[in-house]
């Protein structure tokens, strides 16, 4: 019975050790070990052919788990995937895998039903067709990333009901479409689209990825975003980061009530208005550098966020101004990274707003080192290199760095700083409206000036800093000064409004004309116009202002059977537009006639009677030419006529020896005698 025992253990023993995954299973020179696969966070048994530039595959071992074939010159026709119902992972990345052989692709996978990991990335995919993989029920991670995919066939991920990770970056798609999912796609969390050309994202485009936690958008062509788009969503982390994003809507982001970290790196972002990211109580990481147009954040553009660790402000080259409200409702923030803008100076509330505040960076900005950033040498706050903050004024300390100075030094100068929040030179259309805005640290002792004699518009407002011009006339041209006081120092900084002329064509035309009055209408010039008449083109002329939008004028105690020269003078009397009008001669009634002269911008008209006199000259002129034609023509026959009888009688001479001066002389006898022949 001993006996039986053991050789029943080594049977047992024998059939183990067949199961157990040994390098003689491995076959084209490849590798065969245990290996760790990230995108399944597990080790598995792998057959490991990476890089061996294979055009075929011999025969894989049955009980391989993971199927590593990238970097290498396979084509799916070479390939044969049947019966390992065991594989989990397969890498076909980096291999020459084409579009046109869908059919092939779909029966590749039809026998990996245990397939949890695909890896398609860089081949030469230009489009996923509906049922491509319509059997891989197991799959939760794919990547197709690095392709040349234009096109998603509808419901293709509807049979990957435990698909969790899609990599769909470095291709060429131009939108997200919701009918490429279903609610049987809930399992999705993490979805990269990254390097694309998505233009727009519209309320249906993730409506069936509700539990959806990370979305990569980076690098595409986004400038829209539709306000709903989030709605139900329960992302976590969003990049948004390297798109054309003009502004930071607090309806578009409200929704993200579960969002901890937002991305929004290198967009067009101008502003960061009053709400802009706005009760989002578990968000901790906010990324906004590298903004090339970023220049103003507004008082509370951070609010409500109970949970803000760090916020990221750097590299935006633009900004020039912080509200020092701007993160009063963000007490938790204890990382603040501000260098490499254009600060020259930061309001010491903005870091009284923030007790847990305790890293701070403002090198690289332009820094006035007066009384106003004494504080910064104080705070407890770690100053990130604060021996490269370098002051650029006032002028005695210039090129000075900010930890060299002493309190005495800073204090020397305390005025107060006026910040442009509009650029300093704008130039705005005719009727338009401008605002003016700027901003003081130090003081709230703020207004404008416009220098001389100059008054300011009739329709302007002033508050807090801010000056508004509505309906702009070539009177607001000119330069507009910020002041800003403090004790009995004052600092200033300009700004100048230009108009920009819009060539556009204006039409005039008379709608009557009498012997005394004519009325003239014109398309909308648009702002201030001005009507201009008098006799003839070198008369001379009055000149009658007319209000904005008005379009008709009627000209009036004018002389009968007169010439008027008649001109509209628009955009600032920059450009105009004129016709020329014949008053009704004095024996006609005083009854108005309807007209239809026009002009235009670039020739003028002509008065009717001008007109009527330069036709019958030319009808004239025409009879003249016709008649010394014809008469011409006449003479020019007559003239061969004679000369071809002369030739008659010529040969008649020579055949009869007879004088042709005998038979007829021209001056003497008649042309027809035919008695002298």
């Amino acid at each position: 019975m001993a006996s039986q025992a053991r050789l029943l253990l080594l049977m047992i023993v024998i059939a183990k050790s067949d199961s157990i995954w040994s390098p003689n299973n491995c076959s084209n020179n490849c590798i065969c070990h245990e290996m760790w696969i990230e995108a399944l966070n597990t080790k598995l048994n792998a057959l490991d052919c990476h890089g061996r530039d294979l055009l075929t595959l011999d025969v894989i071992p049955e009980n391989v788990q993971a199927l590593i074939l990238s970097g290498n010159k396979l084509n799916i026709k070479t390939l044969q995937l049947e019966n390992l119902t065991d594989v989990q992972y397969l890498d076909l990345s980096f291999n020459q895998l084409k579009l046109h052989q869908e059919d092939l692709l779909e029966l590749l996978f039809t026998h990996l039903q245990s397939l949890r990991a695909l890896d398609l990335s860089n081949n030469y995919l230009e489009s996923l067709q509906s049922s491509l993989f319509s059997k891989l029920h197991s799959l939760e991670y794919l990547s197709v990333s690095r392709n040349q995919i234009s096109y998603i066939g509808k419901n293709i991920f509807n049979p990957l009901y435990r698909l969790r990770t899609i990599k769909l970056d470095h291709n060429r798609l131009r939108s997200i479409n919701e009918d490429w999912f279903s609610s049987e796609s809930e399992s999705m969390r993490d979805m990269d689209l990254s390097y694309n050309s998505i233009e727009k994202l519209e309320g249906g485009d993730l409506l069936y990825l509700k539990k959806l936690e990370r979305l990569t958008l980076a690098n595409n062509n986004i400038s829209y975003i539709q306000p709903n788009v989030f709605v139900d969503n329960k992302i976590r982390e969003l990049n948004l980061a390297s798109n054309l994003i003009p502004e930071v809507l607090n309806q578009v982001f409200e929704p993200l009530t579960q969002l901890t970290s937002l991305n929004m790196d290198n967009n067009l972002v101008k502003e960061l208005n009053t709400y802009s990211l706005s009760n989002h109580p578990n968000l901790k990481l906010v990324s906004l550098t590298n903004m090339p147009s970023l220049r103003i954040i507004h008082q509370h553009a951070f609010h409500n966020l109970s949970q803000i660790f760090k916020v990221d402000l750097f590299q935006n080259q633009k900004l020039i101004f912080i509200d020092p409200e701007a993160f009063k409702d963000c007490s938790t923030l204890q990382v603040l990274h501000l260098h490499t803008c254009s600060l020259s100076g930061l309001d010491e509330s903005v870091v009284i707003h923030l007790p847990f505040l305790n890293e701070l960076s403002l090198y690289n900005n332009p820094i006035h080192c007066n009384c106003l950033a004494t504080w910064l040498k104080h705070i407890n706050t770690t100053l990130v290199d604060g021996d490269k903050v370098v002051c650029t004024g006032p002028h005695a300390v210039r090129m000075a760095t900010l930890y060299q100075l002493n309190d005495s030094q800073l204090n020397a100068e305390c005025d107060p700083l006026v910040i442009l929040q509009t650029s300093s030179s704008l130039s705005v259309e005719f009727g338009s409206d401008v605002t003016l805005e700027c901003v003081a640290l130090g003081t709230k002792h703020i207004w404008w000036n416009r220098p001389g004699e100059h008054a300011f518009h009739t329709n302007t407002t002033f508050k807090k800093g801010t000056l508004a011009l509505q309906t702009v006339q070539h009177e607001d041209q000119g330069l507009y000064t910020c002041v800003a006081s403090l004790d009995s120092a004052s600092t200033t900084n300009s700004a100048t409004v230009n108009l920009q002329v819009i060539h556009s064509e204006v039409s005039l035309n008379t709608v009557a004309i009498s012997k005394s009055f004519v009325v003239v209408q014109w398309s909308d010039a648009g702002g201030t116009c001005f009507i201009s008449y008098g006799e003839g083109r070198n008369g001379t002329t009055k000149e009658i202002a007319l209000s904005a939008g008005v379009n008709q004028y009627t000209i009036e105690n004018l002389l009968p059977d007169t010439n008027y020269n008649v001109c509209l003078l628009y955009h600032s009397k920059l450009e105009q537009t004129c016709l020329s009008v014949h008053m009704l001669p004095e024996s006609r009634s005083d009854t108005p006639r309807d007209d239809n002269s026009r002009s235009d911008s670039k020739s003028d008209g002509s008065a009717p009677s001008v007109t009527n006199s330069v036709l019958v000259a030319f009808i004239a002129m025409a009879v003249l030419v016709v008649l010394v034609i014809l008469l011409v023509v006449t003479c020019i026959k007559l003239k061969r006529y004679k000369m071809s009888k002369i030739a008659y009688l010529r040969q008649i001479n020579s055949h009869d020896n007879i004088k042709l001066e005998k038979c007829y002389n021209p001056t003497t006898a008649p042309l027809f005698d035919h008695e002298h022949i």
